[in-house]
């Protein structure tokens, strides 16, 4: 890599790759490359200040719709809704009675029907805390 860097011209390319070569063979971890990171960090600071601030409006939007979401969810004057539907109940009976004398038996049946229309109202929403 060096020699290609250097017949192409680019010498300080050349010595790096020399250098990181002879760190590798002596067992060491490249150093440049850690200088190379320390300095693209400190270039990068505007960056990183402004991711910072990103992530901390970030956080704040959320916890901001959370505690928004909590309050609509427990908040006790909230809107319950009523509904109210007539309703029609019929109601049929059978009865039957048997009399029975030496000689004779008698059998009535009687059937009573009876229709009850009334109203149910139904309330949901959230039931208030003793």
């Amino acid at each position: 890599m060096a020699t290609a860097a250097q017949s192409a011209g680019d010498a300080t390319s050349a010595l790096r790759y020399l250098r990181e070569a002879d760190e590798l063979q002596r067992g060491h971890p490249p150093g440049l490359r850690r200088v190379e990171t320390a300095e693209r960090g400190a270039g990068a600071g505007g960056r990183t200040v402004l991711s910072r601030v990103l992530w901390g409006l970030g956080f704040a939007v959320t916890a901001l719709v959370g505690v928004g979401a909590g309050y609509a969810i427990g908040n006790q004057q909230g809107s319950p809704g009523t509904t109210t539907t007539p309703v029609t109940v019929t109601v049929t009976h059978n009865a039957t009675a048997t009399l029975t004398q030496p000689g004779t038996t008698v059998s009535e049946t009687t059937t009573e029907t009876t229709t009850i229309t009334t109203t149910e109202t139904v309330t949901t929403g959230a039931a208030p805390i003793p």
